[in-house]
């Protein structure tokens, strides 16, 4: 069957993406690129406060609840006063370690196999692997861990799409509509708790960790990362895959896990969803290759 994947990727074929010895450098459209484990680690780490992912100085006052999400916080803000990063996280990630993992495995092969066995209905040979599958399947997913019902998938997607095509921070559209139904989300839950993601961040928000700007942030900023990254990075597997040859040594490999593992950890370095990040350099930074 045809996935629709079509032919070589636009991955940089310059040898200095391939080489972890390159030294860091600008490229023409002002982006910095890192390559040794210890710049990419000083990076992501930041324990020198060298960096900072603290965009609030760039929002209008009329922001787009995705900002309040907590990956545009640091454990300290820009002019170097403590943040919130780590107490936005630690609302929710004792719950991915425990609850999520026990109970999202087997919903995900469901969706999945219904969307396949939908593909398959169809009989057409081919298919888009991104519209018919990696987004749609991230979307459903994301639906059933948050608890917002499916048959909003498609509502959801073009709200997505309305606000990606957005050229700047301040062109965002504030959506209104979609924080509306966010709220009518909360007020249910309020009503008639349950025990999945969205009563932990309501449980949050009720005693006073979470403000109404940070649980819509919340909630918007899980959507768009359990949707766009995640299906960006189905549809690069499978096109790194296909590029290199690979599909078949991956479908032989299926039942090993520890081969699972290094395959999704080397599509994630060779190809990830999105490989940029917006900081600040606050601080003079020397590279350690």
């Amino acid at each position: 069957m045809d996935l629709g994947i079509g032919g070589p990727s636009a991955f940089p074929r310059d040898e200095r993406f391939r080489d972890p010895r390159t030294p860091p450098f600008r490229d023409e459209r002002g982006v910095y690129h890192v390559f040794s484990h210890a710049d990419v680690m000083r990076v992501l780490l930041n324990a020198d406060r060298q960096f900072s992912m603290d965009i609030t100085r760039l929002l209008p006052d009329d922001h787009h609840m995705r900002r309040d999400f907590m990956w545009y916080t640091e454990p300290f803000a820009f002019d170097g006063v403590p943040g919130k990063h780590d107490v936005l996280r630690g609302v929710v990630e004792p719950w991915f370690r425990t609850r999520a993992v026990r109970t999202m495995e087997p919903v995900i092969r469901e969706l999945a196999r219904e969307l396949i066995d939908e593909i398959v209905e169809q009989g057409t040979g081919q298919f888009n692997l991104a519209s018919a599958l990696a987004y749609r399947l991230s979307m459903r997913v994301i639906c059933r861990l948050i608890g917002i019902p499916l048959e909003r998938e498609e509502w959801l997607r073009k709200k997505e799409d309305e606000y990606l095509q957005a050229a700047s921070f301040s062109d965002s559209p504030r959506q209104w509509d979609l924080e509306a139904y966010y709220w009518s989300l909360v007020a249910k839950r309020l009503a008639h708790p349950e025990d999945e993601l969205l009563d932990v961040l309501v449980r949050a928000w009720k005693d006073g960790t979470l403000s109404d700007r940070e649980l819509l942030g919340f909630v918007s900023g899980f959507v768009t990362a359990g949707t766009d990254t995640t299906g960006t990075s189905i549809v690069n597997g499978f096109a790194r895959l296909a590029e290199f040859g690979y599909l078949d040594h991956v479908r032989d490999s299926v039942d090993d896990p520890d081969a699972m593992r290094r395959i999704v950890d080397e599509i994630l370095r060779f190809g990830p969803a999105f490989p940029a990040l917006p900081v600040v350099v606050i601080d003079d930074a020397v590279s350690t290759a």
